[in-house]
């Protein structure tokens, strides 16, 4: 399997299980819905729009490399995972909402494949 694509399923299952925690506690996070809606229309043959967003992690992931592995995120100053002006959300947002455990998982394994 071709490490984009890959790389790609880190990303969705990330973002699609965050938004499926918030739904189950009842909560929402407008952001990352929008987000997750739009990683559902991505298909494998959308090669481009793929690598746009393992290109959006792996910013986030290369400025915060340290902060993912040693678990301080809230201490970041760059908090957003931004594909577009209009198609982001804000990981610290994420960690003060949901399990850490949860979050930091995936991050590392996403920062990992990118």
């Amino acid at each position: 399997m071709n490490s984009n694509v890959v790389t790609f399923k880190a990303i969705v299952n990330f973002v699609c299980g965050a938004e499926d925690k918030y739904y189950r506690m009842g909560r929402r996070n407008p952001d990352l819905t929008v987000y997750a809606r739009h990683l559902e229309t991505v298909t494998f043959l959308h090669d481009r729009v793929m690598d746009m967003h393992i290109q959006a992690f792996r910013s986030f992931c290369f400025a915060n490399r340290d902060l993912i592995a040693s678990r301080t995120l809230p201490s970041t100053l760059m908090r957003l995972i931004q594909f577009s002006e209009t198609l982001q959300f804000d990981v610290v947002k994420l960690l003060e909402d949901l399990d850490n455990d949860f979050v930091y998982q995936h991050l590392t394994l996403i920062a990992s494949l990118v």
